[in-house]
């Protein structure tokens, strides 16, 4: 069992918790952008939005960092929400919808809300896949390096591949989201 909850604890670490922030800084990379997941010390972007992306989409997105750093993961999820509904290409929504639906679904679990934490988390697995989906169609992230976006296409991968088994069993994962969340990891 304890090792059955440490798979599944590395899934979870994997699936709501892979950064986008790379190492170098490089003066010619796009704008930096980090995982809503962890915005604590980002900077909101203020320059126009990357070709393709609508301002509308993008300003949800910027109001939905702004809510997280606000501890209000309720507030950036429907804003996130917002921002694929305007541009459902939108590769970093879809991946940061599904790392603050995991942190809402992680939350749940602590507090003992157990259906609606497996709901969350199933939510959260499903954003996810759809991030990856545009990924394999060519769809790659606008405000980072491929560094950085070579990083969490193999941190996706490395999540959604177990996605299944792990959410199978139901006891183990609310286990483990309680224990990954008492680590202090969920802020």
């Amino acid at each position: 069992m304890t090792r059955r909850l440490a798979l599944v604890a590395l899934f979870l670490a994997a699936l709501g918790f892979a950064s986008c922030q790379g190492k170098d800084k490089d003066a010619e990379a796009p704008p930096k952008f980090e995982p809503v997941a962890e915005v604590a010390e980002a900077t909101v972007p203020t320059a126009p939005p990357p070709s393709g992306l609508s301002i509308e989409a993008f300003r949800a997105y910027q109001a939905a960092i702004l809510a997280v750093r606000g501890e209000n993961l309720d507030e950036a999820r429907d804003l996130l929400k917002q921002a694929v509904e305007l541009q459902p290409d939108f590769t970093e929504g879809w991946y940061n919808l599904g790392a603050t639906t995991s942190r809402l679904a992680m939350a749940a679990a602590v507090d003992a809300r157990d259906q609606e934490a497996l709901d969350l988390f199933r939510e959260a697995v499903e954003e996810k896949r759809r991030a990856q989906a545009l990924i394999d169609e060519g769809k790659w992230f606008v405000y980072t390096t491929r560094e950085e976006q070579d990083q969490v296409i193999f941190d996706l991968r490395h999540a959604l591949e177990d996605a299944d088994a792990v959410m199978a069993d139901e006891a183990s994962l609310l286990a483990a989201m309680r224990l990954w969340a008492g680590s202090g990891r969920l802020r």
